[in-house]
C-alpha cells in the first residue's frame, strides 16, 4: 500500500528517461541517411521504383554544400537530371547543360542542344 506523497524508488528516474526519449529519436534521425553518398543510393533507389520526386528531393539533399569536385557530386547531379527527365524535360535539359558548363574537364561544345544536332540517319531493318 503506498502513502500519498511518497514516491517508488524509480519515479525520478522514469520521468528522466521519458524527458529524454525524444532527444534521442530526433538524434538518431538526423544521423541516418544525411551523408551524401547514401543520400545518392537513396534517389537511385526511388527512381528506379519510379519515385521520381522523391528521388530528386535525395539528390539535392546530396549536392547540398557538395563541392564540384567530390567524386560523388557527378552521380547526384546526373541523378538528378534523370528525376528532372521524368518530371520537367525542359528544367531537366536546363539542369543537364549547367552541369555540363561546371564540368572541369569538359570540352567547349561536348554538350550542346539536341535541337542543333543534326538528324540521325534512318535505320534500315534488320531481319
Amino acid at each position: 500500500m503506498a502513502f500519498r506523497g511518497c514516491r517508488s524508488p524509480g519515479a525520478d528516474s522514469m520521468k528522466t528517461m521519458r524527458n529524454l526519449l525524444p532527444l534521442a529519436l530526433l538524434g538518431l534521425a538526423a544521423c541516418g541517411g544525411s551523408d551524401p553518398e547514401s543520400l545518392v543510393r537513396e534517389g537511385a533507389a526511388a527512381l528506379g521504383k519510379g519515385d521520381a520526386g522523391s528521388a530528386l528531393s535525395r539528390f539535392d539533399d546530396a549536392l547540398d554544400g557538395l563541392p564540384s569536385t567530390d567524386p560523388i557530386y557527378l552521380r547526384a547531379a546526373l541523378g538528378r537530371c534523370e528525376a528532372l527527365a521524368r518530371t520537367d524535360g525542359a528544367l531537366a535539359r536546363e539542369a543537364f547543360l549547367e552541369l555540363a558548363a561546371k564540368l572541369p574537364d569538359a570540352k567547349p561544345g561536348l554538350v550542346v542542344p539536341m535541337s542543333v544536332l543534326p538528324e540521325a540517319p534512318a535505320r534500315k531493318a534488320t531481319k
